[in-house]
């Protein structure tokens, strides 16, 4: 999952530098910050699934070892 969240956005954003580096600056600038976007969104969403299995796991954990639940 790491590794294509490394090489596979970043490959295709280099791929339309290539491309858009000879059409007009606004689109061209335009571009990257829509993939500047996308990807912080994509990064919190990731970080907030993280957070929430983490304490999800810790919860379970933590009730496990109650009398009765098992």
């Amino acid at each position: 999952m790491t590794k294509y969240k490394s090489t596979g956005p970043k490959s295709r954003f280099l791929q339309d530098k290539r491309l858009l580096s000879s059409s007009i600056d606004g689109q061209h600038f335009g571009e990257c910050s829509w993939w500047a976007i996308i990807g912080q969104v994509v990064q919190l969403l990731f970080v907030t699934a993280i957070t929430v299995a983490v304490v999800w796991v810790l919860g379970i954990a933590r009730s496990a070892p109650k009398p009765g639940m098992e």
